[in-house]
């Protein structure tokens, strides 16, 4: 099979400057592919437009973000020279749920910038860089309504109370600070994810040992969730919250390299509370620090910075994780990177059926519908008289009891769990649903 955007994977190297290709299979097993590409210097994270035809990294060393477009095929090629960012040492990067935004967190500089997508793809800055207001910010993670962006802050070896510090988006993207009150991460917050939601932050503080958990209101602030901060493995830098919402899990470098158990997972409870995988913390490798779940949730892939490889594992129900077999495997550059795993969205599908009527029987054809990266797995009807049919198949058939006109709803979900909702988890979305996989039609039977 050959290659295809749709099974590609991105691993970022800290040291060797540059991303490795994987082609993931059907089992979730990655192979790399074709060369690895350069980036500037010190990159860190990787994010995708909905569309997933161009992708960025933030370069902490040369305070930049170098730009690519993704082929059919998975391949990276660079797209015009890196943007400077206006602000020094980028750490954490997030991309608007709508694309046409980028963020980053200035580590050096205690600022946040935002850059422009334009039509071409280039990254220009929005006004000069804002300052957060407290010491070292790191990661950025915006809301899925974009309104808000979350900059968690802090350097795990001050032991101080750390900081998590919101912004208000401004119509065109740029942002305004807020008086809304800065909640404590700790020790060194770190990486940060969103519930598909929108509910819920989740903020891993690096020297407590621990991630902390908050509400998100309406007016973008947030609020300690009961039991919060939660016990992870020693030293967690990143988290991840898989596409269902159901799960969180969490990577720690550890300060030994013999210890290898370096991956936390969560429970998500219905009120934000986290409940321990049983069997956490998971095998991994050598100073886990990348993570990132596969767009249908099925598996989850950790990078690991001292050992210099990628473990993959399957999700369970219950959120068990369980290491594929010959996982890890090398990825090829030096010191894979905080926030340096990455998949391309899912793009979501398109419904459309026709109808053949007989008196009062309806026959659906719903084969029309398509989904441009996969195949359609499930179609939901209603037929506007208060039946409906889950999961029916693409030709159903309706009898109304009476005659009149109604109106039938067809909603298509593809094979990875993508339908009309954005699945955005506060830096890059996984699945870019739209109202497009839901159409209507009138019908009029006699």
């Amino acid at each position: 099979m050959a290659p295809s955007r749709r099974d590609a994977l991105y691993v970022l190297h800290l040291f060797s400057n540059d991303i490795t290709t994987f082609t993931l299979a059907p089992s979730g097993r990655p192979t790399p592919i074709g060369d690895r590409m350069a980036t500037g210097t010190m990159p860190r994270g990787f994010v995708f437009t909905p569309d997933g035809r161009r992708a960025y990294t933030a370069n902490g060393g040369d305070g930049t973000i170098s730009a690519y477009t993704v082929g059919e095929d998975g391949a990276l090629s660079p797209l015009g020279e890196p943007a400077a960012v206006e602000g020094e040492g980028p750490f954490g990067i997030a991309i608007a749920p709508d694309g046409k935004t980028l963020y980053t967190a200035n580590l050096d500089s205690g600022t946040v910038s935002a850059l422009s997508v334009g039509a071409d793809g280039i990254p220009e800055p929005i006004g000069e860089p804002l300052p957060t207001g407290a010491p070292e910010p790191r990661t950025v993670s915006a809301s899925a309504d974009g309104r808000f962006v979350y900059i968690s802050h802090g350097r795990p070896t001050t032991g101080r109370e750390d900081k998590m510090v919101v912004f208000a988006v401004r119509p065109g993207g740029g942002l305004k600070p807020t008086d809304l009150p800065r909640v404590s991460v700790g020790s060194g917050g770190n990486g940060s994810d969103i519930t598909p939601d929108g509910r819920f932050i989740y903020v891993a503080s690096t020297g407590s040992d621990a991630v902390y958990a908050f509400r998100i209101a309406r007016d973008g602030s947030l609020s300690r969730v009961q039991g919060s901060p939660f016990r992870t493995a020693v030293f967690p830098e990143d988290v991840a919250v898989t596409p269902d919402g159901r799960h969180l899990y969490v990577t720690s470098p550890n300060h030994d390299n013999a210890v290898t158990r370096n991956v936390t997972g969560f429970s998500i409870g219905p009120d934000g509370t986290l409940r321990t995988v049983p069997g956490s913390p998971f095998e991994s490798g050598e100073a886990s620090v990348g993570i990132t779940p596969s767009r249908d949730g099925r598996h989850l892939y950790v990078s690991n910075f001292e050992s210099h490889d990628l473990a993959t594992y399957n999700i369970g129900k219950a959120g068990v994780l369980d290491q594929i077999k010959s996982s890890p495997i090398p990825t090829g550059g030096v010191s894979p990177t905080f926030q340096g795993v990455a998949v391309p969205p899912n793009q979501g599908p398109r419904a459309s059926f026709r109808t053949a009527v007989t008196d009062r029987t309806v026959r659906f054809d719903g084969a029309a519908s398509a989904d441009q990266d996969g195949e359609i797995a499930r179609y939901d009807w209603t037929f506007g008289d208060g039946t409906t049919r889950p999961d029916g198949g693409p030709n159903p058939t309706h009898t109304y009891r009476r005659p009149g006109t109604y109106t039938a709803t067809l909603t298509v979900t593809d094979d990875e769990n993508c339908t009309i909702t954005l699945i955005y988890t506060g830096q890059s979305p996984l699945c870019t649903g739209s109202p497009a996989a839901r159409t209507t039609r009138n019908i009029t039977v006699r």
